[in-house]
């Protein structure tokens, strides 16, 4: 598999990282046509961010475990 030109990184871990970034400065538009603003009867804003975080730390343990898969730090 190719690498990034930083430190191993491979390129996939690059576009998850920019869709983590696309994600968390986005709010969903869906909810500004709609006006549905609750998710299962609870808030959609908690859903959302809830699910972002979960998103967002999924991407880390997973560049993490490239880094470490790779050799490129000791845990």
């Amino acid at each position: 598999m190719k690498r990034g030109a930083d430190h191993g990184i491979p390129p996939w871990i690059y576009g998850w990282f920019l869709l983590d970034a696309l994600l968390a400065l986005t709010p969903p538009l869906h909810w500004l046509i709609t006006g549905d603003t609750w998710v299962f009867g609870v808030p959609a804003a908690l859903v959302y961010f809830v699910a972002v975080a979960a998103f967002i730390c999924a991407s880390l343990i997973a560049a993490y475990g490239a880094e470490v898969a790779d050799g490129n730090f000791n845990p």
